[in-house]
């Protein structure tokens, strides 16, 4: 769900475009499906990991805002080394 996110996010302030009015999709609420429920109650559907704080910087500008489902903030994550 997260990375479908970012990508229509990107899609949208590259193009400037509506991704909802060009592709309307038929709404699936992800909460309704049994396999996301433990990544929703953690949080995940709301962060985008990088691989290192150096890894792909620029993505904040494409990854934030609202949550398109829930309105909760989007976080751009790197992952703490062990």
């Amino acid at each position: 769900m997260t990375r479908r996110v970012a990508y229509a996010r990107a899609l949208e302030r590259l193009t400037g475009a509506d991704l909802m009015k060009l592709f309307p999709l038929p709404r699936i609420p992800t909460e309704k499906i049994p396999e996301c429920k433990p990544y929703i109650k953690r949080g995940e559907h709301l962060r985008l990991y990088r691989f290192s704080p150096n890894d792909y910087l620029e993505l904040r500008a494409v990854f934030g805002g609202p949550h398109p489902e829930t309105g909760e903030e989007l976080v751009v994550a790197v992952p703490v080394a062990d």
